[in-house]
């Protein structure tokens, strides 16, 4: 019996997973990168979460509400509803004050997952990238695109940096993204079910998943915020594995059967 512990939970599930052809083709490409060091970017050119006091030039908060809002966490809804990445602010406006900055990829990586049906999804246009972080499965997450670029296809390699999407404002929610609210939703997650596609057909059989494995409810966040902030500091110590083993632990699931990806994929998290 292990115990499999990631962020802020430690979780075993009982339900028996595979890797699929997605994670065939991130794992080659995850072979050749650094399994060490490699340091997060930001997505975008708004590097104001490193000025002092430069949160409200780099958070957008919801409609009417201050910037924290735009966090990490519990922080809406008065404290209800659980926001699980930063909503980053644009700089860059065309003519008709839409957005137009870059959104780059924040390490070196694979192209796991392309939505760019926004009508399908919260998220909007949304792209998945998965990195190797020290021997970790990490998959990054950027939404409310207003374009995808061109060409960019499942399984191509991306660099960190690499302009992948124009920032935009796409969701499917009735009150829509005004033009001042502009901004990318940018996520780092751990992906929690290899076969969740199926496991939402079983439990869920008269609800709707247009995203196959890439549902958000399949992906676990940690805050970038306080991840960028540390490894700002810290430079080349940081460490994002020791960084995930700090976090408080909030609860323990029994596992009895081992043989599944997850502990193969965040080994370095089982105790």
């Amino acid at each position: 019996m292990r115990l499999v512990r990631f962020g802020v939970l430690r979780l075993e599930f009982p339900w028996r997973l595979k890797f699929g052809v997605w994670s065939l083709a991130c794992l080659l490409s995850l072979i050749l990168q650094v399994a060490r060091g490699q340091p997060f970017h930001l997505p975008t050119a708004n590097h104001a979460l490193f000025e002092k006091s430069g949160e409200e030039g780099f958070f957008v908060g919801t409609s009417g509400k201050p910037w924290t809002t735009g966090t990490f966490g519990c922080v809406r809804s008065e404290g209800w509803q659980f926001h699980e990445g930063l909503d980053i602010r644009c700089l860059q406006r065309d003519q008709r004050g839409e957005p137009i900055d870059p959104v780059l990829a924040t390490a070196d990586g694979t192209v796991a997952y392309i939505n760019a049906r926004p009508s399908l999804s919260n998220y909007g246009n949304y792209i998945v990238l998965c990195h190797q972080i020290e021997g970790l499965a990490i998959y990054s997450l950027y939404a409310h695109l207003r374009e995808i670029r061109p060409g960019l296809k499942v399984g191509q390699s991306v660099k960190s940096g690499e302009t992948i999407a124009t920032m935009g404002r796409t969701a499917n929610t009735h009150e829509g993204i005004s033009k001042d609210r502009a901004h990318v939703h940018f996520e780092l997650n751990l992906l929690v079910n290899d076969r969740y596609s199926h496991w939402h057909k079983r439990a869920f059989p008269t609800q709707r998943n247009d995203h196959g494995d890439w549902n958000g409810q399949n992906l676990l966040g940690l805050d970038p915020r306080l991840i960028l902030l540390e490894q700002q500091q810290e430079g080349a110590k940081f460490s994002l594995l020791k960084f995930i083993q700090r976090q408080t632990e909030l609860g323990r699931v029994v596992v009895r059967k081992t043989n599944f990806p997850w502990p193969r994929r965040y080994a370095a998290l089982v105790r």
